[in-house]
């Protein structure tokens, strides 16, 4: 293992939810994965709303047979409903970093 496998184990064992997401899609169905939630400010803008958050989880990227889809994939996590709105695979971590919006509570 490398300095760099470490770190992203440690940082992994430490950050991951301790509620598993429920991802359905990139070649999944209804299988439960571990993910990091990061809770941060959307980007700036101009105007009323300026004060908007954004929800992205982090990923393993071995963890899915095919890349994740924008507007195609969704997960459950902590009792809501998930779309995922935006895909970045981060190759230097090995991992995807997927935005998502909340669709609302589970059925």
């Amino acid at each position: 293992m490398s300095i760099w496998t470490d770190a992203s184990d440690a940082i992994d064992a430490t950050f991951v939810d301790e509620e598993l997401l429920n991802y359905t899609g990139a070649g999944l169905a209804g299988v439960d994965v571990p993910a990091i939630r990061i809770d941060e400010n959307a980007p700036d803008f101009t105007g009323a709303g300026n004060t908007l958050s954004r929800v992205v989880y982090e990923i393993a990227a071995s963890l899915f047979p095919q890349d994740p889809e924008a507007n195609v994939d969704g997960f459950t996590h902590r009792g809501r409903q998930w779309r995922v709105i935006d895909a970045k695979r981060i190759d230097q971590i090995a991992k995807w970093q997927l935005t998502a919006v909340d669709e609302g509570p589970m059925p």
